[in-house]
């Protein structure tokens, strides 16, 4: 007999959740699996601020909710980490017809601000722009020594 596609679907949902189960993390399955492929694009070390603004019930602001759960964690959260991110978030109110924007502060003074309700960004746009800006500036870490 040929398999359904809901059974194909289920079968490889259940395979990923078996990778992510074997890790040793303590959050959801669902959860480590974001964490782990953004923490493999971002090179986090490299972003020393970031600053939010955001409607927190609007659409449009899903990818800044979704970075700043990302960036959020443990390892970011000391001011003795060396992956230490100062983070400020701007709620803006329900009624708010302000665009969420995002600007991310890279080491050597760097800043990328990230227009993502004017543009209609999702979240892997973001983390592209992101991503692209780090490896940018560790590259000319690597460079200099």
């Amino acid at each position: 007999m040929f398999a359904s596609p809901s059974n194909t679907k289920h079968s490889s949902a259940s395979r990923s959740l078996e990778k992510v189960e074997t890790s040793n993390c303590s959050s959801s399955p669902i959860q480590q699996d974001r964490v782990q492929f953004f923490k493999m694009t971002i090179p986090v070390q490299t972003i020393t601020t970031l600053r939010t603004s955001f409607n927190p019930f609007s659409k449009s602001s899903r990818p800044c909710r979704i970075l700043l759960s990302i960036l959020r964690n443990p390892n970011t959260a000391p001011a003795s980490s060396p992956t230490h991110i100062d983070i400020k978030v701007n709620q803006l109110p329900r009624v708010s017809t302000q665009q969420p924007e995002v600007t991310v502060g890279f080491k050597g003074g760097k800043e990328l601000k990230i227009e993502v309700g004017k543009r209609q960004l999702k979240i892997g746009d973001v983390i592209e722009e992101i991503a692209r800006v780090g490896r940018a500036i560790e590259r000319e870490e690597s460079l200099k020594g």
